[in-house]
This record gives C-alpha cells, sequence and structure tokens, in this order.
C-alpha cells in the first residue's frame, strides 16, 4: 500500500487521527541493495561524523481505517535515507518520517534556517526539521512516535529554543501532512507561534551550539515580503517552501490520496 507514483510534492490537511508505530523491526535488505546504498553514500563524503550508524526510521507500511490511519515503521539506517533522496523513484527506498516546522516571532517573522557545509544538502533555505527518532517516543507507550518530541528537540538543539518548558507547548498541533516524491517521506508540519521577537531570536541563536544550521533568516509576514524572498535567484529553497507560502492545501484528503495511489 505505499507505491505512489506521484513526482511532485504534495501537501495535505493532517488526518483527524493518526498513529506512529514503531514495530521495532529491522529492514530487511537484499544484498544488491546494500552494495548500491554503500557505493551511494561513499561517493557522496559526507562529513557529519558516524553518520553510516544512525538509524532510521521508515515506514514500513500503512494501515487505513474509517477515519484513523496507522503508520507501521520498522528501522533502517541513514545511508537508506541518503540514496533514498536521489533514487525515490526506486523499489526498496527508505521512507521516512521527519517533523517539520515554520515558526513565526512575536512581531510576524517567519524564520526559515540555511543549512550549513555538514548538511546532507548545504547552502538550502527551509524549515527547521529533523528525521523522527526511535527515542522520540511516547512517555508512557514507547511503541509510538510522537512529531512533536522531533521537533521540540530540535529547536533547542539548533535554534536554542526550548519550546518544552513553554506553557503554550500543549497547543502545538501538527496543521499539514507533506508528502514527497513517490511518497519517499512523510514530513509532519508545524506552524509555531514563538513568544520572542526577530531581534531576541538573533540573540539567541547566536548562543545555540548548532551543528546543521548557518544562519536563520526573517521573512515578514505579508504577500509582498514573501514574494521578494521566493523570487531572489540565488537562493536554493527546499521544494516545499513554495508550495508552503504559494498554495493552499490539496481539496483531496491525505486518506483519500492513499486510496487513490496506493496499492
Amino acid at each position: 500500500m505505499l507505491e505512489s507514483n506521484k513526482e511532485r510534492i504534495e501537501i495535505f490537511e493532517v488526518p483527524p487521527d493518526f498513529r506512529l508505530l514503531n514495530s521495532l523491526e529491522i529492514y530487511n535488505k537484499s544484498q544488491d541493495l546494500m552494495d548500491r546504498i554503500d557505493a551511494d553514500f561513499r561517493k557522496r563524503n559526507i562529513s557529519m561524523p558516524n553518520t553510516s550508524k544512525h538509524t532510521v526510521l521508515n515506514m514500513k507500511k500503512i494501515k487505513i481505517y474509517k477515519e484513523k490511519i496507522d503508520f507501521i515503521l520498522n528501522i533502517s539506517d541513514y545511508p537508506h535515507y541518503v540514496y533514498t533522496q536521489e533514487n525515490h523513484s526506486s523499489k526498496n527506498i527508505c521512507r521516512s518520517m521527519s517533523s517539520v516546522a515554520l515558526l513565526e516571532t512575536s512581531d510576524n517573522y517567519f524564520i526559515l534556517v540555511k543549512t550549513s557545509k555538514h548538511s546532507l544538502y548545504p547552502d538550502l533555505y527551509q524549515c527547521i526539521s529533523a528525521l523522527i527518532d526511535i527515542n522520540d517516543c511516547d512517555s508512557t507507550m514507547k511503541k509510538y512516535m510522537d512529531p512533536k518530541k522531533t521537533i521540540m528537540r530540535q529547536l533547542k538543539k539548533e535554534l536554542n529554543i526550548n519550546i518544552k518548558n513553554d506553557n503554550r507547548s500543549d497547543s502545538i498541533e501538527c496543521k499539514k501532512l507533506i508528502v514527497g516524491k513517490n511518497m519517499s517521506s512523510i514530513d509532519f508540519f508545524y506552524h509555531i507561534n514563538i513568544e520572542y521577537s526577530k531581534e531576541e531570536m538573533k540573540n539567541i541563536f547566536e548562543k545555540a551550539d548548532s551543528y546543521e544550521v548557518e544562519q536563520i533568516v526573517f521573512i515578514k509576514n505579508n504577500k509582498k515580503d514573501i514574494i521578494n524572498f521566493m523570487g531572489k535567484e540565488n537562493i536554493k529553497t527546499a521544494e516545499y517552501i513554495k508550495e508552503l507560502f504559494y498554495r493552499k492545501s490539496d481539496d483531496n484528503s491525505f486518506l483519500d490520496y492513499l486510496k487513490q495511489h496506493s496499492s
């Protein structure tokens, strides 16, 4: 139920009820696939230390109920995830799960980040994001993953923002799903209003020990400034940025999408 053949990013309103369940199973790769993944990883010369040992959750299958979706996950690795980025149309890809957040300051500036040279895609403008980790689990039910924990972890790690201690953290809800080409990824999107102004965020970021983020970028939340930023020719943006700013979510629900394009 995971074949899609869609060759562009899709954005949907989040389903009314969904769960991420870690089966704790290891992704079973053939020797041929492992050889291709290894060759791809070595040629990229990735500078991030020990990344070949990092685990990545893969979407094994999706169970659809009347008004609920269960994402059943198993465990793969970072080289498999990297291989998928250029081979999303292939079979046996790593269908990763991530959390993505568009922050908005108290004086109405959106925050994007520019990735550092250590990132898989350096000099890319995107929302703050992170792969969902096996440790981002519900405090009471360890097999259930919590995408909100992922983004809170990444905000603290890369931007020095501790949302966990913010009284508003309980009200943060996933608003959209960003579905990658051929369903090669699913991003749980959050729009988070933070209590800091643009100037306060500049000071906070200066004290951050960030590894993957080189700088933060502020865009005033109005049509003119968004269009001006998106029209710059000397920048690279993540594919979903244009979709988020310019296009509303698809009319079809994610449930309809799965029924129409999965097999």
